[in-house]
């Protein structure tokens, strides 16, 4: 698959690479969310000198329960082999890492060593990774670490490790989501809107391929197994902060959510640390819309219903003294709350009329009339008369004369 936008960060690994062949040894550690693509920009290296060069590659899994030293062993039977058992006691960590190291600085060649996904690595692993990255410049060998930042919050004992590092052996490469240029470019190409692709996904790299690969109006499988693989190893308080805030498309307000959560810190925090969450201008969201869709839509019809007419019940009256009429209208449609949208509806039109968006008000007055249900039949023709001129103002002519023909019926029937 074609890298795009990863000039940038391919050129400081082949530059760091040479930097190894000539002198002394290099950690490079590259971090970023899920998808944004560490493992694909290592891989487009390793491919550039696969012919020339040994490459080692440990991975850690994410296990239940990690299985100690996973990559270390990994690597040791690449360069050993069957043999490996024949190299003292592998059950003595300082002699196993010892041996270890002997061995690359025994080679005569340059090597590239790869750890991948060390946030998931166990407390053995974490060892290592220090031992060898502390006397890495004693040896021609390139250390490239990978590990998700939206899965190592501030107590994860990676911190402390990468806190011990000499800086001057060590170097950090964080690839950057794709620009939109470059998003709307690959949407182009397959008669899609690049606006819309780049909105939902904030240009990360997985995002993009998987919704381009299935465009439809849903969330692509892959993207959701990756969402609620995160989603399912949270703990309770953390998932019940992330289903609040999936049924707030436009963010929810920290004294809000201070209210509905007193103990909502010790499960926001993690969050804000892994980028997950942002806060702006005192409103939390999800970082990426996918994520918010996700939640949503995995959640039950009846707790989404429940979360909708919790937030009515505890915010309706703010929302109303902020004029924040939207939103009562998002949360009566999906709590099934008729009346209010009928209430509301009109009024938020009414709004969006006086403002020039008149696409807007005739959605607004179409709701209106989509929720009525038993009530006065002038009240109904009202909303016909006034989703009927948004119409004419918007240029759907015959719409205008279906809801004007059905709102003088009515008044027929009334004489």
């Amino acid at each position: 698959m074609e890298l795009i936008e990863r000039t940038g960060p391919l050129n400081l690994l082949r530059s760091k690479f040479g930097e190894v062949s000539a002198g002394e040894g290099h950690c490079v550690i590259v971090n970023g969310e899920a998808g944004i693509g560490k493992t694909s920009l290592v891989r487009a290296f390793c491919r550039e000198r696969k012919e020339t060069t040994p490459i080692f590659i440990g991975t850690c899994d994410a296990l239940f329960t990690p299985r100690p030293l996973a990559p270390l062993y990994d690597i040791i039977w690449q360069l050993w082999g069957d043999e490996w058992k024949k190299e003292g006691n592998i059950e003595d960590r300082v002699s196993l890492f010892t041996q270890l190291f002997h061995r690359l600085a025994s080679r005569n060649d340059t090597t590239i060593v790869i750890f991948e996904d060390i946030h998931w690595a166990d407390e053995a692993t974490l060892d290592f990774i220090k031992f060898l990255a502390r006397r890495i410049t004693r040896i021609h060998c390139l250390f490239i670490l990978t590990y998700r930042d939206d899965e190592v919050h501030a107590l994860h004992p990676l911190r402390s490790l990468l806190g011990q590092l000499a800086p001057h052996s060590f170097t950090r490469l964080q690839p950057p989501p794709l620009s939109k240029d470059a998003v709307s470019k690959m949407a182009s190409e397959k008669g899609y809107n690049g606006e819309d692709v780049y909105a939902i996904s904030t240009g990360n790299p997985f995002y993009v391929n998987e919704i381009l690969a299935s465009y439809s109006p849903g969330i692509p499988e892959n993207i959701k197994d990756s969402i609620l693989s995160v989603y399912h190893r949270l703990d309770e308080k953390t998932k019940r902060l992330w289903e609040i805030l999936s049924v707030q498309p436009t963010g929810f307000e920290l004294g809000y959510l201070e209210k509905l959560e007193p103990q909502y810190d010790t499960a926001l925090t993690p969050c804000l640390e892994a980028r997950i969450l942002l806060l702006s201008e005192g409103r939390l969201f999800f970082k990426h819309e996918l994520y918010r869709r996700t939640i949503e839509t995995s959640l039950s019809p009846f707790l989404r219903i429940a979360l909708h007419k919790m937030i009515l019940q505890r915010f309706r009256e703010d929302f109303e003294r902020s004029g924040d009429i939207y939103r009562i209208i998002h949360h009566a449609k999906n709590a099934n709350e008729h009346e209010l949208v009928v209430h509301f509806a009109p009024l938020a039109a009414r709004q969006a009329a006086s403002l020039g968006a008149h696409v807007e008000a005739s959605r607004l007055y179409f709701s209106a009339i989509e929720y009525f249900q038993d009530g006065e039949k002038e009240r109904l023709a009202g909303f016909y008369e006034a989703y009927a001129y948004e119409c004419f103002l918007t240029n759907r002519i015959e719409e205008a004369i279906v809801y004007q023909t059905r709102a003088s019926q009515i008044w027929k029937e009334k004489g």
